[in-house]
């Protein structure tokens, strides 16, 4: 799987290299500038997208790939150490539920 991942990886940034040397060329002339321009953008986007590609997910979304690691054990077992010293655990962040004073005095102000 991974020399697949690499062969595709570089056929993106060989591509990716073709459209803005194109994109180059285009961005010379003035009458061509607008359609330079995106394919210079299109070219960025592909050079990431090759980068995505070979690269492990935990080197682009390091916080979000230990979230998953850890799951619902961190969080539990800090409220567990919480409950043990008597601390009350934190309120759950979420949809909030009612109205707030504020929202309601402005309803009944109008």
């Amino acid at each position: 799987m991974k020399p697949l991942r690499w062969v595709s990886g570089g056929l993106l940034w060989l591509v990716a290299g073709v459209l803005s040397a194109l994109g180059f060329l285009l961005s010379i002339t003035i009458v061509l500038l607008p359609l330079g321009v995106p394919l210079l953008m299109l070219a960025r986007r592909l050079y990431s997208l090759a980068a995505h590609v070979v690269l492990p997910k935990a080197v682009f979304h390091p916080v979000r790939e230990v979230r998953r690691r850890a799951g619902r054990s961190g969080r539990s077992a800090l409220d567990r150490g919480r409950a043990a010293l008597g601390a009350r655990p934190p309120r759950r962040r979420g949809r909030r539920r009612g109205w707030s004073r504020r929202s309601r005095r402005r309803l009944l102000a109008r």
